[in-house]
């Protein structure tokens, strides 16, 4: 919108042109990462020496939690005559610490949800074994022979040196559960890690609403993780404006959902160019396989405001009388507010003429 104005004044003799520098506003706190997934697990260091467990005892250490089963001989006979004890540091599992006897049983191994791989160390001084994974049950002479093979899909490795009773098992592949067992086995340093959620930021987008006094973001939260992930929330910050948020419910493997943030535009922002962050889960309480996906710096915002805009046409000269028609435009994006065009000259009084609210 435009209105002309005619501005009288005795005589002109420069034109002055005024520049307004605008301070940026500081930019928040730069986020610290969330805990990635951690490798869970136990050296029994936390048990009771002496303790022991038979079938049926679940029992926990560390980060593990375990289930005491019946065990499978050579023959293929089960049986429940069994234990599993609280040993000392005897390095028969070639660990450290308290070591863990297993003892014609088969024990139950997890640490709070699906693996990628599991490992343990261990020590076979005689009779068969039994390894279950994923419901696959081997029943087999030495673990050695298990080595390089697949049990329930996932790979089985076997590191020992010949002739030595000790050594370590490792399991890669998606692992829902997972057990060992022998006669004369005894195992240490149990470790698995969990398959997580990876929460994601992407697609983010802005806009402004209510003439400009509302910024609106618009992103997608998605899971590119292998489990699905625990509701949390996601945050839309900057200093000085607020945070907004919003609650976003669970999310399996490969979905993603539409978040709407919005804030309210401080008074005195206008005409400047600001950045936002979108962060999800930004407590940090989900494990995730990649928390530096969770965060989006929106940059280099420009925040609208009216923009006056002056075209000065033909000064005409009357007697002792100068009079300049002024034409004022708004080029911004918000109505103006009602201001006045003055024209100076030294040694002159000034003119004024008024301008009206402008629309954009």
């Amino acid at each position: 919108m435009r209105v002309t104005n005619t501005v009288v004044c005795r005589s002109i003799r420069n034109v002055v042109t005024a520049t307004v520098v605008l301070a940026a506003m500081a930019l928040p706190a730069e986020a610290q990462p969330a805990p990635s997934c951690a490798l869970r697990g136990t050296g029994f260091g936390d048990l009771t020496q002496g303790t022991t467990y038979r079938v049926g005892d679940p029992f926990t250490s560390g980060a593990a939690e375990f289930l005491v089963r019946p065990f499978t001989l050579s023959d293929g006979r089960a049986t429940e005559d069994g234990f599993s004890s609280v040993d000392p540091a005897a390095a028969m599992a070639g660990g450290t610490g308290l070591e863990l006897q297993v003892n014609n049983l088969l024990l139950d191994i997890g640490v709070g949800g699906p693996l990628e791989s599991a490992s343990l160390r261990f020590g076979d001084h005689g009779g068969n074994v039994n390894l279950e994974v994923n419901g696959d049950l081997r029943n087999v002479a030495d673990l050695a022979d298990l080595s390089d093979s697949t049990v329930g899909d996932v790979r089985v490795t076997v590191a020992q040196e010949p002739e030595e009773p000790t050594g370590t098992l490792t399991l890669d592949g998606r692992i829902e559960s997972f057990a060992i067992g022998g006669q004369e086995l005894w195992i240490d340093d149990v470790a698995g890690y969990p398959l997580c959620p990876d929460l994601a930021i992407a697609d983010p987008s802005y806009r402004f609403e209510e003439q400009g006094r509302r910024l609106v973001v618009t992103t997608f939260v998605e899971n590119l993780g292998e489990v699905s992930s625990p509701a949390t929330d996601v945050e839309l910050t900057r200093e000085g404006w607020g945070v907004a948020s919003e609650t976003v419910g669970s999310l399996q493997p490969g979905d993603r959902t539409e978040v709407t943030l919005d804030l309210a535009v401080p008074q005195g922002t206008h005409g400047r160019t600001v950045s936002f962050v979108v962060r999800v889960d930004p407590d940090d309480v989900v494990p995730e396989t990649d928390p530096t996906n969770n965060e989006v710096t929106i940059a280099d915002v420009l925040v609208p405001a009216a923009d006056m805009a002056l075209t000065v046409g033909s000064i005409q000269v009357r007697d002792d009388v100068v009079v300049i028609p002024v034409v004022a435009r708004n080029q911004g994006a918000l109505t103006s507010r009602p201001t006045t065009v003055v024209t100076t000259a030294e040694g002159w009084p000034a003119a004024t003429a008024a301008v009206p609210r402008l629309a954009a």
